[in-house]
């Protein structure tokens, strides 16, 4: 019997079956033909009326029950259409059974709908989930045709988790949830970590990805309490301009609302997350950032902001960057160095956009020897323009081949224009002398790139790269020194050489490689000319000890024991509150150090005595102010590079075929895929726990 519960409305029902005083019986029979929708409230689980037919009861059809030993309300309508025929029927014993077997039913049903799941199978989904994040492959569309494959190669864990009616986990709202707590898991871990260390510093930094979204990227940097390691660790990625965007779209701005990426827009989303993340911004101690004006600017920038909050930190500019500003605007200063620059990048792009002249490069170089394309130049990737210049070098002679073939038999004006400039003489010995140059500048940015690297590396590595710039000022390297070996090889090979007649045999040296060493080493110390705060912990190099003769004048004894107080006094004066608060303690306790690395510390470098400083209980006891400038020295960052690697991860990660992604998403998947272990070592039992407990999940072990 098909039910519902009222047909015809409008034609069937009215709003009062009550009868005036003095009505006939005709009107009363006419009354009898009409239900009364208000009967309903309260009763439509079980109360059904159908037009032309009368009342039945749902629960009494479903139970088979039969109120008063009859069919009525069951098999066979209730056909008197009162309300005290409802309210008895409501009494019946019949259908009190029937309201509490359904009752029971109905309590009955979650159990059923949600069996206990076994561990093991959400344990497997979880691992088969983290690695496809971890590989950073699409999770949501991916994760169920995983678990299908694994079914077909015996492991179970889809049949395991889909034993219940109501949740399959493999929904993308679930799938989401799962990769959520994976992150949580490692997050909190860090953040513990964090928490406990008595000294910290960030590096941030901002990038656009595929849909043009400004980023922020926070990495930490702190001392672990526990083993006194130095750590440095993925924090957060925030889209910076979200809170705009929302106030915007939810009309509670101002009535001519900003969106732009200011310092103030800056500091305050960092600010919001280290109370988000319940970190003690006062244990803060350094800032590093790429260097631009919205970030160091003396007036308003980020740091400046934040030094409000938190007067003892100290804002550093990446060494590295400054590095590949150094390199860059010598290159600017001497003009063929800069045409150079100009020629690399066309020729990378004449076979780049070309895949027909692409592959007559790669025939000739099967012909003549030589593998490999051209790499792209770069000057805002610290490493390109080293391997793009080394990259020329070692294929010098198939592109030239592949230049004069491509003007002759295609008559391509560009080619014949490239070939005209690299056939140069100057073109060729500015090639050999960068091949000399820039892999020293290139050795000295990696050394700046180590995560565990300190500030104490900046001036000896600074110094020995100087030095050996230096000496190229005077002898040529070891790629200039057999310029006329690599002309010979050219020139066996059919190429003409041209050497203008008026440019000389010291032109070269004269117009290009001294005044282009001159700017670089220049540029060089200017930017790492430090007068700042962060100078003052070259207290901590031995190797800068005044010398103390066996026979000390008392000039020589003056000497040593006034050396460093300025620099500690300035430094207790920095970290007022986190040193001791008196100068005078710390230049005392400091006089007894200076002695003591003076007789004990003599050829150990600056970096080897900070490290002591931080990791030996004994020198932490006995010299612990000493000891807490040093963990300050090692906790500030020198560089950005990790943030630079966290937006390589961030656009494989967050691709054109992945474009909606949210940020939620984004951050959890960053974090798996820089601070996840690998997937032999991921702590599956601990994150499904913390999983389950989320909603009280039911889970068999």
């Amino acid at each position: 019997m098909d039910c519902c519960v009222v047909q015809n409305e409008d034609a069937s029902i009215e709003g009062d079956v009550t009868a005036p005083a003095g009505s006939s019986s005709q009107q009363r029979k006419k009354q009898a033909s009409k239900f009364n929708k208000e009967w309903l409230k309260g009763r439509e689980h079980w109360l059904k009326y159908f037009p032309e037919k009368g009342m039945f009861c749902s629960l009494c059809q479903k139970h088979n029950k039969n109120p008063f030993a009859h069919g009525t309300w069951n098999t066979v309508p209730c056909s008197r259409l009162r309300q005290q025929s409802i309210t008895a029927h409501e009494a019946c014993a019949a259908h009190k059974d029937a309201v509490k077997l359904e009752s029971e039913k109905l309590t009955t049903i979650p159990n059923s709908l949600n069996p206990k799941i076994p561990a093991k199978g959400i344990e497997q989904a979880f691992v088969s989930l983290y690695f496809l994040a971890k590989q950073r492959i699409p999770h949501t569309t991916n994760f169920e045709p995983l678990l299908d494959l694994l079914e077909l190669l015996g492991v179970n864990a889809k049949s395991r988790i889909q034993i219940a009616r109501n949740a399959l986990y493999t929904s993308d709202k679930s799938v989401q949830e799962m990769v959520s707590v994976i992150s949580d898991v490692i997050e909190v871990r860090i953040l513990d970590e964090m928490k406990k260390s008595n000294h910290f510093s960030l590096m941030i930094d901002e990038s656009t990805d595929c849909t043009v979204t400004e980023q922020l990227v926070l990495h930490g940097r702190y001392i672990d309490l526990e083993t006194g390691e130095l750590k440095s660790h993925y924090l957060k990625v925030l889209d910076v301009l979200e809170p705009a965007v929302q106030a915007v779209h939810t009309g509670s701005s101002e009535s001519n609302p900003s969106i732009s990426l200011s310092a103030e827009t800056i500091a305050n989303r960092v600010f919001e997350y280290i109370e988000s993340a319940g970190l003690d911004i006062t244990r803060m101690r350094g800032i590093g950032t790429d260097g631009a004006s919205t970030m160091i600017g003396c007036h308003n920038g980020v740091v400046k902001r934040l030094k409000s909050i938190a007067p003892s930190l100290i804002g550093v500019h990446c060494a590295a960057h400054r590095l590949n500003l150094a390199s860059t605007q010598a290159g600017d200063k001497v003009l063929y160095v800069k045409k150079f620059s100009v020629i690399l990048r066309q020729l990378f792009d004449f076979f780049d956009n070309s895949a027909v002249r692409t592959a007559g490069l790669e025939a000739i170089q099967t012909l003549t020897g030589g593998d490999g394309k051209l790499l792209a130049p770069c000057s805002t990737r610290w490493l390109s323009t080293e391997r793009s210049v080394n990259r020329l070098k070692k294929c010098y002679v198939p592109v030239v081949l592949s230049l004069q073939r491509e003007g002759e038999e295609r008559s391509d004006a560009k080619a014949v224009g490239l070939n005209n400039l690299i056939t140069e003489y100057r073109f060729i010995c500015t090639m050999l002398m960068l091949c000399d140059m820039l892999p020293l500048v290139s050795h000295l940015s990696k050394c700046f790139q180590y995560t565990s690297c300190d500030y104490s590396i900046i001036p000896r590595m600074v110094s020995s790269t100087v030095h050996a710039l230096e000496k190229l000022k005077s002898a040529d390297g070891i790629n200039l020194k057999e310029i006329t070996l690599f002309l010979e090889q050219i020139e066996s090979s059919g190429i003409e050489i041209r050497k203008p007649a008026h440019l000389g045999d010291d032109y070269f040296k004269n117009s290009i490689k001294v005044p282009y060493l001159n700017h670089l080493i220049k540029n060089i110390n200017n930017r790492f000319d430090d007068k700042s705060v962060m100078a003052a912990f070259d207290i901590f190099n031995p190797s800068k000890l005044p010398p103390l003769p066996t026979n000390p004048s008392t000039e020589d004894i003056e000497l040593f024991t006034e050396y460093g107080n300025d620099n500690v006094e300035k430094l207790g004066s920095h970290f007022q509150g986190v040193v001791a608060d008196s100068s005078i303690e710390c230049i005392e306790e400091w006089n007894s150090f200076r002695q003591f690395m003076k007789d004990n510390c003599s050829q150990m470098k600056q970096c080897e005595v900070i490290s002591k400083l931080c990791n030996d209980t004994a020198w932490e006891e006995i010299y612990p102010n000493m000891s807490t400038l040093g963990k300050i020295c090692r906790v500030i960052p020198i560089h950005t590079a990790d943030v630079e690697r966290t937006f390589s991860q961030l656009k494989l990660t967050k691709t054109k075929v992945r474009n909606r992604m949210k940020e939620k998403t984004l951050d959890s998947l960053l974090r798996i895929v820089i601070e996840g272990p690998p997937t032999s070592e991921f702590a599956v039992s601990e994150t499904v726990k913390l999983w389950a407990a989320k909603k009280n999940r039911r889970l068999t072990y």
